[in-house]
């Protein structure tokens, strides 16, 4: 396959006093440049991979101040979405320098990834980055580690990094049995992610040897399937776009066929999705479109996509469909790319007048909700028609799309 699978990966960053020290011949901290490696880290990420990033000194630390709008990444991943992972870049790019080096800061990773539930189908990976030995003992590190490792059976793959030539024989070999997990409790027989353990002597190296940790996975963990991403803003002025690629091969027979490259292509929102964004016959009824995160990609609730000036983000469907009849009868269905119907009274609420001091009015209407997968996408369809009106059994108009400027 050509595609990597998804991932979930927790970065662990040295941020000692050490990393402050400048790297010759550049302008440069060796922070500076183990930033940028994160920020090409972050930047080849998928919509269907999750991460977070963990500083790390004399402990592991937030990288999030507590009580912001990202601070949820201090405790467990978030999806790489282009919002997520502008604001992460931002996160990263304030780190400062300071403190000793303590290795066993790598079972925040571990914490983080109990905390996050656990999704099939992709593997977890830790990025650990450091430029010096540690504070704490060998021993001390892999045992902690091993602990750690115990309650996901070893199976979380770790790739560690030395920056630059300052570790001695002793670090060096402590990563290397960090990434290896070779521990001495190790029960013969027992199967273990074994990771790799990689030196990087020139600093200005980084930035390449880190963007390229996929190809550890890329001989058995790829997907020749076409890819779609989530929607995003297209900078070059299109609005909210998204990307379908996928692999081309020599041959017809994907077996012993060669991989030659990647084709794609971006399609607006409003021309592939339009139908769903500007069908409407009232106020009560409408069509809407989730993937199977759970995440509202369209809803009338939400700006239109010929609104959207910067990168949409996405809740979860339930803030917006609140009836706690959609839970139990359709939000799972819709998750797990069903198909399905179910009738039930909803709740809505409409606005008063043009003024925002008068406030909403609350209403129950006889909803039919029926809903169905986009083959060969995560998207599924859902249409909403409003049995109190004879619209809804009469016909199904939309409205008339935007002019295009």
């Amino acid at each position: 396959g050509a595609v990597p699978a998804p991932k979930d990966i927790v970065v662990i960053l040295d941020v000692s006093g050490s990393m402050g020290l400048p790297v010759a011949q550049t302008t440069s901290s060796r922070l500076d440049l183990a930033k940028q490696a994160v920020d090409s880290i972050l930047n080849i990420l998928s919509d269907d991979d999750r991460v977070t990033v963990v500083p790390f000194s004399d402990s592991a630390n937030d990288i999030a101040p507590f009580g912001s709008n990202m601070s949820c990444f201090n405790d467990r991943l978030g999806q790489a979405t282009p919002y997520n992972i502008r604001q992460l870049r931002y996160l990263v790019d304030s780190l400062n320098d300071g403190g000793g080096t303590v290795y066993t800061s790598i079972t925040k990773a571990y914490s983080i990834f109990s905390a996050s539930p656990m999704l099939p189908g992709r593997d977890r990976v830790i990025l650990f980055l450091s430029d010096g030995d540690p504070s704490d003992s060998q021993q001390s590190i892999l045992f902690a580690q091993e602990v750690a490792a115990r309650e996901f059976n070893y199976s979380i793959t770790v790739l560690t990094y030395a920056m630059g030539t300052d570790l001695d024989a002793t670090g060096t070999g402590t990563m290397t049995m960090m990434a290896r997990q070779q521990y001495r409790s190790i029960q013969p027989g027992l199967t273990v992610a074994v990771g790799e353990f990689r030196q990087i002597s020139n600093f200005q190296n980084l930035r390449a040897s880190l963007s390229r940790f996929y190809s550890f996975f890329a001989l058995e963990d790829t997907t020749s399937a076409t890819v779609i991403t989530m929607p995003y803003y297209d900078a070059f002025g299109l609005g909210v776009i998204l990307t379908v690629a996928a692999p081309v091969y020599t041959t017809a027979t994907f077996v012993a066929s060669q991989l030659r490259g990647v084709v794609g292509v971006d399609i607006t929102v409003t021309d592939l999705f339009g139908d769903i964004s500007y069908f409407s016959d009232d106020e009560h009824q409408y069509a809407f479109m989730i993937n199977t995160r759970g995440q509202a990609i369209l809803h009338p609730l939400l700006n239109q996509p010929v609104d959207i000036s910067t990168d949409p983000l996405f809740q979860d469907i339930t803030l917006l469909e609140t009836n706690e009849e959609f839970r139990t009868l359709v939000y799972s269905s819709m998750r797990n790319g069903m198909e399905g119907s179910a009738v039930f009274n909803a709740t809505r609420f409409l606005v008063v007048g043009e003024s925002q001091y008068e406030g909403t009015r609350r209403t129950t209407v006889l909803s039919s909700y029926h809903w169905k997968p986009v083959p060969g996408t995560s998207f599924v369809v859902c249409v909403v028609l409003n049995l109190d009106s004879a619209l809804a059994v009469s016909r199904i108009t939309p409205r008339p799309r935007p002019a295009a400027n």
